[in-house]
């Protein structure tokens, strides 16, 4: 799993509780979905930060639904990160717990309410935002980091 996706359910889990939500979400729920969706879509972190752009003004329509708005929320960062990403894609790769009608009736309120000015710095100011929620606990303790130690370049 990525450490986006882990950050994705933890912000999703903040977001929740943000909205007084009684019971938290589950964050390894979130990001088992998450990274579900990266890995059956082929999505990029470009995508994945872009998702969570979405997802956050979605949450304010849709909570406690977080699934449905984060579905709708994919769609429209891989839509908005990448070319010939279509709704179908979900229901064919992702999941069809929501109709290929409903997917597109929550892109058409995502869209017709988000705010599209400053989209560039929005996009710094989430993947950073995402980045930092990441470091606070890294999947992997350093001392247990499979990549090898760097060694001093002899060649010179």
């Amino acid at each position: 799993m990525l450490n986006h996706a882990r950050a994705t359910g933890v912000a999703i889990d903040r977001l929740m509780m943000h909205q007084n939500e009684q019971v938290p979400a589950d964050v390894q729920e979130i990001a088992d979905y998450v990274e579900l969706a990266r890995v059956r879509l082929q999505l990029d972190n470009a995508a994945i930060t872009a998702a969570m752009m979405f997802m956050q003004p979605l949450m304010d329509i849709w909570h406690p639904h977080w699934k449905f708005a984060y579905t709708v929320a994919i769609s429209l960062g891989a839509k908005y990160t990448t070319e010939g990403f279509y709704t179908i894609d979900i229901i064919n790769h992702l999941t069809n717990e929501f109709s290929l009608a409903a997917l597109k009736q929550g892109e058409r309120i995502a869209v017709s309410t988000y705010d599209w000015n400053s989209m560039n710095r929005r996009t710094r100011i989430f993947r950073n935002a995402l980045v930092n929620v990441s470091l606070e606990t890294p999947m992997t303790p350093p001392e247990q980091d499979p990549s090898p130690p760097m060694q001093p370049d002899d060649s010179g």
